[in-house]
């Protein structure tokens, strides 16, 4: 990972933390402009433990300060944030998988993130489509060579589905 990925991520990190215990009107804001920025997050901030949250900023930070090995983690979270910002940013953009939409992402005309679905549109607008979430949790667990549940769980800490259930 690049430095400046690592310091993209320990930034969301240090926001996930500030935002910890505030009050819900102070937050809004702040909550609304991490989720452009790093879709998903919001999903840390309600499953993940504080204790967490502040372990991967910490570990982030001595990455950073020490030159070293991104925790096995990092790669993954940021490659989740950046592949469902652009699957968001082609949802919004149309309402199906057309040619027109297709060159639009080619080019770039959604913004970069938004190309690495360029060779995947079908499957954002396919009638008994998942949800974004979950594509891209197929996706990363593809390219990784891990389970999907594997990718949720290093992510996320859990696999939220399961817990539903479990509540009753």
């Amino acid at each position: 990972m690049q430095r400046a990925d690592l310091e993209w991520l320990l930034k969301k990190y240090e926001t996930l933390r500030a935002l910890q215990g505030q009050d819900e009107p102070e937050t809004s804001r702040h909550m609304r402009s991490l989720a452009r920025e790093y879709p998903g997050a919001l999903r840390e901030l309600d499953d993940l433990p504080p204790e967490t949250i502040c372990a991967r900023a910490h570990e982030l930070e001595r990455v950073l300060s020490e030159q070293g090995a991104a925790p096995p983690w990092a790669p993954l979270q940021m490659r989740f944030h950046r592949l469902l910002r652009g699957a968001l940013a082609i949802r919004r953009a149309g309402q199906s998988a057309t040619s027109d939409l297709h060159e639009q992402v080619s080019r770039g005309d959604l913004g970069h993130d938004a190309r690495d679905w360029a060779d995947d549109l079908p499957a954002l607008f396919a009638p008994n489509r998942s949800s974004l979430t979950e594509l891209t949790f197929f996706r990363i667990a593809a390219e990784a060579g891990m389970s999907r549940n594997e990718v949720e769980q290093l992510l996320f800490g859990s696999l939220r589905r399961f817990r539903r259930v479990c509540r009753g």
